[in-house]
């Protein structure tokens, strides 16, 4: 007696439920042979793809930073930024400093840190608007996948395998099964 369609041990030998069911196992391992090839190079193209938008992400983001912050430093007294900084209170000599609670700067080490602070910013602006390299290894990557993808005989092969226990079932059954 079968007791359960996935185990041949309970089937007696030579029988034509063995048979059956034997075909029945091969189409079921077939199928999932060829959902499993496909999952795992859908999944493999995925995970290069995120990492294609992750790296244009993080370089947009970076841009973004740089700009905001080069924006503060050539707009010091914006609201936004004071309490950041504190409020200043420029002097030109000890003797015309006005006293408030929080720090006070001397304006020409302020101006000239400012400026320095601008120069660097530029330049790492300009660095991160030029630097592709993150995402051009990623697109790289991405190109890679696809091109091993297409060429692996595996995904064929299976589909092949498939059809063919697709064709014997049907030749037993007289109906063809779904792919």
């Amino acid at each position: 007696m079968v007791r359960c369609c996935c185990s041949l041990s309970s089937v007696p030998v030579g029988s034509v439920a063995q048979t059956s069911l034997s075909r029945r196992l091969g189409l079921r391992l077939e199928r999932g042979t060829v959902h499993e090839l496909k999952r795992a190079a859908h999944a493999e193209r995925s995970e290069a793809k995120n990492a294609v938008d992750a790296t244009e992400t993080r370089r947009r983001q970076r841009i973004h930073t740089l700009e905001r912050q080069l924006a503060e430093i050539r707009s010091p007294s914006d609201p936004l930024l004071r309490p950041r900084l504190g409020e200043l209170a420029l002097h030109r000599s000890p003797t015309d400093a006005v006293q408030v609670p929080a720090r006070t700067v001397d304006e020409a080490e302020f101006l000239e840190k400012r400026e320095a602070d601008e120069a660097r910013l530029k330049e790492e602006l300009e660095l991160a608007r030029g630097d592709t390299s993150d995402q051009d290894a990623a697109r790289e990557r991405l190109s890679q996948v696809t091109l091993e993808q297409q060429q692996d005989p595996r995904p064929e092969h299976a589909r092949r395998e498939l059809e063919a226990a697709r064709d014997r079932w049907q030749a037993l059954t007289g109906r063809r099964p779904p792919g």
